[in-house]
This record gives structure tokens, sequence and C-alpha cells, in this order.
């Protein structure tokens, strides 16, 4: 029994081997054909569009054929005045000729292959300028938009609609995947997630450029109709007047710092209870919840206290990003105010349909937050 296993076994690699060559064989045939008929559709295409052309290959093709039936003749007078070996030879000869085809269809394939190759690669490279500069077309045809719209009525409704559009368009672009490290990545999802990545960050930059300078009057690249004053109210509250004038609104503009402040308060907040309920369940998994010592109670507060501990660091930046963020929005219109307002508004939404935004593990990707960071050493 052992024996026949072992005779299996070394018969097993000689059969995959030889079906193989078959394949490969076939593979060679059948590109064999595939060029004949390109080149029957070459000669048809080519009589009729250049038929001096064609005439010109039969011509090539007629000297061929008239060269290989001379050779075949002379091979054959060989053989009848004695010399079976010589003409042997010269056959030889030819064939090895004709069987350095199937290197040439090999060298074809190598350069079509690494052309591929190099393609690819300035394709992957090219990712960065090809989503800067998408993202650079959608800030124009955002800011015609708006200023379209604020040529001719007031403004705070598609500023409202604009930037919850623009968050839910981050937070879906950013969302968080499921990745698999067992599995070699294609060409093509890494393609995707490159853009995906630069393509966000791009977006990050357009929509703070876009709402910095949406009330501006002098931009050079926008006709003259639409570079005008702009109307915004909201509950009788002019919201073009300055976030810094006390005299003007402060009330508003309190509510809507309070209100950012609060949700994103809120959103880390509902981040800690997330990360606690993680923690938590692979404390109790080890502990057990019979535990006298370490009962459940103890567990969840030390799940929760995990929890802040590895979101400290975020919380550190977010608190120093935002008090950045409302501070630079405090020197223009309310209107800003009110667009951070609707965006924490947004990313609080979207925090309660995808959980997987309040994993803990999740590091955050926002440049800007990146660049603050940097800046302030947090």
């Amino acid at each position: 029994m052992p024996e026949e296993q072992t005779e299996k076994q070394q018969e097993q690699p000689k059969v995959s081997v030889i079906k193989e060559g078959v394949d490969r064989y076939k593979s060679f045939i059948f590109g064999i054909q595939v060029i004949l008929f390109l080149i029957i559709v070459a000669c048809v295409i080519t009589g009729i569009l250049a038929p001096q052309l064609l005439l010109i290959f039969l011509n090539f093709l007629w000297i061929l054929t008239l060269f290989i039936v001379i050779l075949f003749l002379v091979l054959g007078g060989m053989v009848m005045l004695g010399l079976k070996n010589e003409a042997k030879g010269i056959l030889d000869v030819f064939m090895e000729g004709t069987l350095s085809v199937v290197d040439f269809f090999d060298f074809l394939k190598l350069v079509a292959k690494n052309f591929v190759q190099i393609v690819k690669d300035l394709i992957y490279f090219l990712v960065p300028f090809f989503s800067y500069v998408l993202a650079f077309l959608i800030y124009i045809a955002l800011l015609l938009l708006f200023k379209w719209v604020g040529s001719f009525s007031d403004v705070t409704v598609i500023t409202i609609i604009l930037t919850a559009a623009l968050m839910v368009a981050i937070g879906l672009l950013n969302r968080p995947g499921k990745e698999d490290p067992s599995t070699e990545e294609k060409w093509g999802k890494k393609l995707g997630r490159r853009f995906k990545d630069v393509f966000g960050d791009a977006m990050e930059v357009v929509i703070f450029i876009f709402f910095l300078t949406m009330d501006s009057t002098n931009l050079f690249f926008l006709p003259k109709s639409l570079n005008v004053e702009l109307h915004a109210s909201l509950f009788g509250y002019n919201l073009m007047e300055r976030g810094f004038n006390i005299q003007a609104g402060f009330d508003i503009t309190m509510t809507l710092i309070m209100l950012t402040v609060g949700l994103e308060i809120l959103r880390f907040g509902m981040r800690i209870v997330w990360g606690g309920v993680y923690f938590y369940r692979e404390i109790n998994q080890y502990m057990g919840s019979d535990n006298p010592q370490f009962g459940p109670s103890k567990q969840i507060k030390h799940a929760l206290r995990q929890s802040f501990d590895s979101s400290k660091d975020d919380i550190i930046k977010f608190i120093t990003y935002l008090t950045v963020l409302i501070g630079v929005f405090l020197l223009f219109p309310k209107l800003k105010l009110l667009s951070m307002a609707v965006t924490s508004i947004t990313t609080f939404t979207l925090d309660l349909i995808f959980r997987e935004r309040l994993s803990v593990r999740r590091s955050s990707n926002d440049l800007f937050g990146k660049i603050i960071a940097k800046v302030f050493n947090v």
C-alpha cells in the first residue's frame, strides 16, 4: 500500500506537467489562429482603404511562396541525386529557423507584460495629480453654484445643503473598510485605495478653501456677475456679520459654537463608550462574569479607562483643532459658523449610522488635523 501511494504521488506531478505543456501548446495554436485572422482582416481593410499597399503585400507573399516551391524542388532533386543526408541537414536548418518564431512570440509576450507593468506604475504614480485636479474642478463647480445662487437669493439654505452633502460624501469616502491581510491586494484595489486616500485629503482641502472663499468678492477667476456680495439670514439674524462682533448677534454666535463643541464632545464620548464595549468583551472573556475580586462593575470601569487612555491623544488633537478652527472662523461671517454646526450634526449622524467610525482602532486621517498636530506638537 505505501509503495502504491508513493507511485501515485510521483505520477501526479508528471500528469500536471504534461497538462501544463498541452495547455501551453493549445494557447500557442490559438495565438497563431488569432494572428492569421487579424492578418486576413487587415488585408480586407487595406484592400478597401489602400489597394496599392495590399498589392505590395501580395507580391511579397507570392515571392515567398515561389521561394518555398523552388526550395522544395531543389530538395527533391538532391534526394534523387543521392544527397539525402544533405537534404535532411537543410530541412533541420529551416525547422530550427521556424521554431525560433516561438521564441519571438515569447519575447513579444515579455515586452507586452513589461509595457503593461510600466503603464500601471505610471498610472499609480499619477493618481495624486489626477486626484487634486478632480478636487480642484469640484471646487470650481461648487463655487460657481454657490455664487450663482447668491447672485439672486439668500444663501443660508444652500450653505446647509452643500455642507451636509459634502460631509456625507467625505464620510462615505473615508468610511473604514474591511481588509484581509491573508490575501494579496490586486492592482485595481490598490489603485482604488490610493485614489481614495489621496482624493479624500484633496477634498478636505477643497472644502476648507471653499468655506474660506465662498463669500469673497475678489476671486479673479470668476466673472464680475458672480463676484457679488452675499446675503444670508437665520431667524432674523444677519449671518454675514463677523463672528467676533459682540454687538451684532452675539447669542447666535455662541449658540452655533456651543452646538458645534457639544456635538463634537458627544461624538468623542460615544467613541470612548464604543471602545469600552470592545475592551469589556475582551476583559470579560478572560476574567469571566462571576469573578469575586474583579466583577462586572470593575471590568466596565477598567474597560472605559482603557478606552479613554487609547483615545487621549486624539482628544488632545481634537481640542486643539477645533479651537483653531473656531478662532479662524470667528474672523469671518457667522455663515461659516453655521456651516461648522451643520458639519458637526452631519458627522454625528454618520457616526450613529456607521458604527465602525467610532472604533478607537481607527486613526484619524484628517489632513488639517495632521497639520495642526504637527504645528502645535500634539
